[in-house]
This record gives C-alpha cells, sequence and structure tokens, in this order.
C-alpha cells in the first residue's frame, strides 16, 4: 500500500524509444543477460507473469506512461536468467494487452507501445518485450482501476493517494509552463486535472 505520508516525484527523463529499446534479436535459454533492470526496464519471469499479464500491463503500463517509458520483458528472471514463456496464440496475448490499455484513463492506443515476440533457441519458448513510449506531458496516466503508479529511484510506487497524484500534476503543470513552447490547451489541462486532483479517491 502507498505511504500517504511520503512526497513523490517523478523519475528525471532520459531518453527512451521502443525502436532502441530491443535487447535482441534471439535469446539463448540458461544465459545471463549483462543488463539489469533499470528504471526502463522491469523482469519478469515464466508463465506465472503470462498468467497474470492484466496486472503486469495495468502496474507497469501505468508506471512507464507516466514516468518516461520504458519495457516490461516476461521470460527474464531478476538476475537476468533467460527463462522463456511458452506461447500458443500471439494473437491471444496481443488482445489482452490492447484491451487493457483500451481500459486505461486517458485510454491508450497502440502508438504508445509495441509488442515483440523475440524467439529463443527452444522452440515455442519466447521473450515477450512490451515497450511503452512516455505519455504525454499534460496528462497522468490511470489503469481501468483507477489506479495510478511512478517510476521512483528504480522501484515502482502506488498506487498513489489523492494527495501524491496533486504533486505529480503540479509538477507536470510546472514542467509545462517552464517549456519553451507550452501550448494553450495544455496549460488548460493541466489547470483542469490539478484543480480536479483533491476529489480523486484512493481505492484499494
Amino acid at each position: 500500500m502507498a505511504d500517504s505520508s511520503m512526497v513523490y516525484t517523478l523519475t528525471p527523463e532520459l531518453s527512451f524509444s521502443p525502436s532502441t529499446a530491443r535487447a535482441k534479436t534471439t535469446y539463448k535459454i540458461g544465459s545471463k543477460l549483462v543488463n539489469t533492470e533499470t528504471r526502463h526496464t522491469e523482469y519478469k519471469v515464466g508463465n506465472f507473469a503470462l498468467n497474470n499479464l492484466e496486472q503486469h500491463i495495468r502496474k507497469y503500463g501505468s508506471t512507464f506512461l507516466n514516468s518516461g517509458g520504458g519495457t516490461l520483458t516476461i521470460g527474464i528472471a531478476d538476475d537476468g536468467t533467460v527463462v522463456g514463456v511458452n506461447v500458443s496464440s500471439q494473437a491471444r496475448i496481443k488482445k489482452v494487452i490492447c484491451d487493457e490499455f483500451k481500459a486505461f484513463k486517458p485510454s491508450v492506443g497502440s502508438s504508445y507501445y509495441e509488442v515483440d515476440f523475440v524467439p529463443t533457441d527452444e522452440r515455442d519458448k519466447f521473450i515477450i518485450e512490451i515497450h511503452v513510449r512516455a505519455g504525454e506531458d499534460d496528462e497522468i496516466y490511470a489503469d481501468g482501476e483507477d489506479k495510478m503508479y511512478i517510476r521512483r529511484d528504480g522501484s515502482v510506487q502506488g498506487p498513489l493517494w489523492p494527495r501524491n497524484i496533486k504533486e505529480i500534476v503540479l509538477e507536470k503543470f510546472t514542467k509545462v509552463l517552464n517549456s519553451s513552447t507550452p501550448s494553450a490547451s495544455n496549460k488548460q489541462s493541466l489547470v483542469e486535472l490539478s484543480a480536479a486532483t483533491p476529489v480523486l479517491e484512493h481505492k484499494e
């Protein structure tokens, strides 16, 4: 559960894009990656992660949209060991991901994420890379259950409390106002969002 007394700030954004995030064109089962988890990378291992895909998309989709983008990789252990997952239907997995992102508030279209099924040296085993780009500066993204997450100091924080959300809104508001060419629509969106934030309810 989120600590309502903690002050939340957005992780400073680094350059991230799906096209540069792809790790490999193929993986070897049992090998170990040099790269570890970072603020833009999250590893989940085995078919357990795949069976809980909806939950992971809600949590890490919101996290990466609100924190500069990132990649959720399914089939890699926390220590970087390549395990892989059995994939019987890529279409079904893509549909689950699409449905979850559509349920976000605001709704997230396919231009904000890409799904890669990277083969391994074992037949029918893949590494699933879900690349999520950063959301818009004038939005904060909640999942279909109205829960919001951010990446802070390399770890996921959330679901956030209303006061924490307001702090993030104000930070985004300041960023837009200080940008070289802030648009009138961006300013207005953040003013409205900031005004509405205190009445948001935290749901368990």
